[in-house]
Parts: structure tokens; sequence; C-alpha cells
């Protein structure tokens, strides 16, 4: 699931990135939320592959692959531009992962840059969404953060997640719904 990129030109869709794209995050399943970043207007959102089943760090060319359907649900949030994919996890609609949670999501070539890169993202929602001071933040990632490779397929491009547990957070709404 994504939208069209920032720059002009025709692209492969396996790679993903800020926006979105081939993520292959095992919570991106029915019930769960993905906040996006908007480059184009009207956004020019699309989706497909499918999964009924896959390993996190997809590690082959596929998972389980199959058809679905879907209902999407969009709202446009002005307020605040991301700089990446953003997932709200329920374990009600994904009860072998990490239960309800927050994800950040990063893809990039250089694997230890993009798990730091997870780690400053997260540091940062929690300063910005949840009041933390910024070393409080940190050391709430240092104990509480799981980084974990999502897919490692579509090399030179890995991507990784970092979550934290909503049990252990004061419950939010990323932005607030407008009437």
């Amino acid at each position: 699931m994504g939208v069209a990129r920032a720059e002009d030109g025709q692209f492969r869709t396996r790679p993903p990135g800020s926006f979105g794209g081939n993520l292959d995050v095992r919570e991106l399943c029915a019930g769960s939320k993905l906040y996006l970043p908007i480059y184009n207007k009207g956004a020019l959102f699309s989706c497909g592959d499918g999964h009924a089943a896959q390993g996190d760090g997809e590690v082959c060319i596929n998972g389980i692959e199959c058809p679905l359907d879907v209902t999407l649900r969009f709202h446009l949030h002005k307020s605040e531009a991301l700089p990446g994919p953003i997932v709200e996890s329920s374990e009600t609609v994904a009860p072998d992962t990490y239960g309800d949670t927050w994800l950040v999501v990063e893809s990039g070539e250089d694997l230890p840059q993009v798990a730091r890169n997870v780690t400053s993202r997260m540091v940062d929602l929690l300063v910005s969404r949840w009041g933390l001071e910024e070393i409080k933040a940190y050391i709430l990632c240092s104990v509480a953060l799981k980084l974990r490779l999502s897919q490692v397929v579509n090399e030179p491009v890995f991507t990784v997640a970092g979550s934290i547990s909503k049990q252990i957070l004061p419950a939010r709404q990323l932005f607030p719904l407008l009437p």
C-alpha cells in the first residue's frame, strides 16, 4: 500500500520507501491503520500483493500470496507532514504479532542506518504525541522498542519496523478525526 513518490518518473512497484509501497509489514491487515505522507495532489494511492501469511523479514520472492477483497477508508490529516509510514495495529486483527502496537516503518539500503532511522522516528513520535522528554523517549526505546526486519526480499532495499506496545503508553489517537 502506498502513495505516489515525490519524484517524477516511472518506478518499479517492488522497492518500498517513505511513500509506503511493498512494505511487507505483517501488522498491515484487517483493522490496522496506516498513516502515510502525501507527496502529490490526490495522493494517487494504490494497493496490491495481498498475503494470507508471511514471516517477518520476507526472505524470498513471496509469502502465501492470495487475492483479497478490501475495504479502505481514507482520512486526510493536514495538520502535520509525516516523514514516513506509521502503523497502528491491534492484537485482535494480528494475534501472532506483537499485539496492540504503534509501529514506525523505514526502508533503505544501509540496514544499520535504517534501524537507527526507525529509532529516531519513534523517539520523535513519543516526544510529539506523548509529550515525553527526548532523553526519556530514547531510554524508553532502549527498553521497549522491538526492532525487526519486515522484508529483505527487495534487496538492496530493506525494511525495518520498530514497535512499542500500546500497553505502556497512554491511549492516544495519532490524529484526531475531524467531523
